[in-house]
């Protein structure tokens, strides 16, 4: 499962995405009174309040699994569930929206970054947290595992980069600079040697 995690300003923008931009979108899971568009954003909108200290008070999740990996209605609802309570959710008002409009399904999951009580819940090492919850319920509702970010050896090319490769066919900068600095880490033994090069 590989999850992405954004902080927002814009709940209305947010909202508007997970549940129009696809018309197909599916809620599976919710803490609020009522889960749709309109109910759903103005329960997250009443926990945030006015709160001009908190810059980013939208949390956005996104969960996705391989295409080969199906996943029920119940399975997401569950899924959205222990996810949002482990991230530190459970008293904070969310909704989970599945999208089915690509290859492999996902769902987005946005909550209020305060909870019911007015307390901030926390974003410290949230993308860390986020991905090691992953790993957990991959083998809970035995999904296909995914490494963690720290698991892979090097970066993969941003979403720009990849687009840029498919419409220029050139390879972006950053990408011909890692492919030069191992080929040199592969010829040279020690640092120094590297750097007389």
């Amino acid at each position: 499962m590989i999850t992405k995690v954004h902080q927002s300003t814009n709940l209305a923008g947010t909202m508007r995405y997970v549940y129009q931009e696809y018309k197909g979108a599916e809620v599976v899971d919710t803490s609020c009174m009522r889960a749709d568009l309109e109910g759903a954003q103005a329960e997250i909108a009443s926990a945030m309040g006015e709160r001009p200290e908190i810059k980013k008070p939208v949390f956005h999740a996104i969960l996705s699994v391989p295409a080969h990996d199906n996943v029920s209605h119940d399975q997401w609802q569950q899924i959205a569930e222990e996810y949002t309570e482990r991230m530190g959710f459970g008293a904070a008002p969310y909704v989970a929206v599945a999208h089915h409009d690509t290859d492999h399904h996902h769902i987005h999951i946005v909550a209020s970054r305060v909870d019911v009580t007015g307390r901030l819940v926390s974003d410290s090492f949230e993308k860390y947290r986020s991905q090691e919850i992953a790993r957990d319920l991959e083998i809970k509702h035995d999904l296909t595992r995914v490494p963690s970010s720290w698991e892979v050896p090097e970066r993969a090319p941003t979403r720009a980069e990849y687009h840029g490769l498919e419409r220029t066919g050139q390879e972006s900068t950053r990408e011909v600079l890692k492919v030069a600095i191992k080929q040199e880490l592969d010829r040279h033994e020690r640092a120094p040697e590297l750097a007389a090069a």
